[in-house]
């Protein structure tokens, strides 16, 4: 759902680590430690570790109740590199 939402430059809604959470998603690939993630800036809800909204990496198995919103993508947005170097390879990016 992640590709979609990047596909068609729609937010998605989730819950991570206990928070609802609104994002757009700028990449989804594989870490250097095999993990799946996506590069995403929350727009709104809540989170644990630093001011909303924010740059956060968000491990997808640990994403819940994942939603396509119908709030548009204001992607990309500034801080944004693409092919950045955290991912050992890349699904989809901006």
């Amino acid at each position: 759902m992640a590709i979609e939402a990047l596909e068609k430059r729609l937010c998605l809604a989730l819950v991570y680590a206990r928070y609802q959470r609104v994002v757009e998603v700028h990449a989804i690939g594989t870490t250097r430690s095999g993990r799946t993630v996506m590069s995403a800036y929350q727009v709104a809800g809540q989170s644990n570790s630093s001011p909303v909204p924010g740059w956060r990496m968000f491990r997808l198995d640990e994403c819940l109740d994942v939603a396509l919103s119908d709030i548009p993508s204001q992607a990309p947005r500034p801080g944004y590199q693409r092919g950045s170097g955290q991912f050992v390879t890349l699904d989809a990016q901006l």
